[in-house]
């Protein structure tokens, strides 16, 4: 596909969707599911990454044309190996670890990061600066958050190559804001540091509990959303194309929250913290249980 071909498709694609000037959109992407131009590239890992780097310069490029100097682009710059590998977050350098599109953003000179260790979120454009900086929480999610400041725009959920259901972490916001059993405040102390200084934490993130059968399953606000017909789905490209407004998401989420606590996970889970096992376990979810070690004998810490 020539590079004009591609433009041409990719632009009809977000026509299709309804994607427009002035708009602010959120983005999920998965480069290898979208129409893109036949960059030649030499059997090397410099040319590989260098054809990378122009696959992500023509998808910018598209994408501002279309929502000009008014609109803004966001997309996820998350930073897993801070919890998973304890490594020290340094918020200019630390790489966005969800696909080489949102690292090519964060590396631009004009962009602009939200400040967490674990779910930073990238912006460029006329409203970058106004949803992402000076953020006064330290939790990922919640009302100080940076999702928290996506409820006071009109953004728009543009995923391209990667369904709504594969890629929508605003779902766990607004499970917290919801208050879900199933997921639980964890305390990071890792060093944060930015501008050259350490931040102050603790550091929160809404997780869910490791060691237990919780599968989440946001694929199931998109199916919903899509019974509603409240998730336009462009049949352009043969990978999901799919665009849905906040107010949207966040009314279908709610609903199905309010009407099932467990919405989100593949099966009913229900998290206790006991000292004993005196509580009788419902016939119709799964009951997982957490001892602190002082009134647990004989059980070994792997087996906690």
């Amino acid at each position: 596909m020539t590079e004009a071909e591609a433009r041409s498709k990719l632009e009809a694609i977000l026509a299709d969707l309804g994607v427009r000037r002035g708009d602010i959109l959120y983005l999920a992407i998965d480069m290898g599911q979208l129409p893109l131009p036949y960059f030649p590239a030499a059997l090397s890992r410099k040319a590989f990454r260098e054809r990378e780097q122009k696959w992500c310069e023509f998808l910018f490029d598209v994408l501002m044309d279309i929502v000009g100097a008014e609109g803004t682009i966001l997309a996820p710059t998350f930073t897993y190996a801070y919890a998973a590998h304890q490594k020290p977050y340094i918020h200019e350098e630390s790489p966005s670890e969800t696909g080489p599109f949102t690292e090519f953003l964060r590396r631009r000179p004009e962009a602009v990061r939200s400040l967490h260790p674990l779910h930073s979120v990238v912006g460029i454009g006329a409203h970058a600066a106004e949803l992402l900086e000076g953020l006064k929480g330290k939790a990922a999610y919640g009302a100080l958050s940076v999702f928290a400041r996506l409820e006071t725009v009109n953004v728009r959920f543009l995923c391209l190559g990667a369904s709504l259901g594969a890629s929508l972490t605003y779902a766990h916001h607004l499970e917290q804001l919801y208050g879900v059993n199933h997921r639980y405040t964890k305390i990071f102390n890792v060093p944060v540091l930015c501008d050259g200084a350490e931040v102050t934490g603790p550091w929160l993130c809404f997780m869910k509990y490791l060691g237990t059968p919780i599968r989440a399953n946001v694929h199931a606000l998109e199916h919903y959303m899509r019974s509603q017909g409240t998730l336009r789905v462009s049949e352009l490209w043969d990978h999901p194309a799919q665009l849905a407004e906040r107010i949207d998401v966040e009314n279908a989420a709610f609903t199905m929250l309010a009407e099932n606590p467990w919405a989100f996970t593949k099966e009913p889970i229900e998290i206790h913290i006991e000292t004993n096992d005196t509580r009788p376990q419902m016939a119709h979810h799964t009951a997982v249980r957490f001892y602190p070690a002082a009134h647990e004998p004989g059980v070994s810490e792997k087996e906690r």
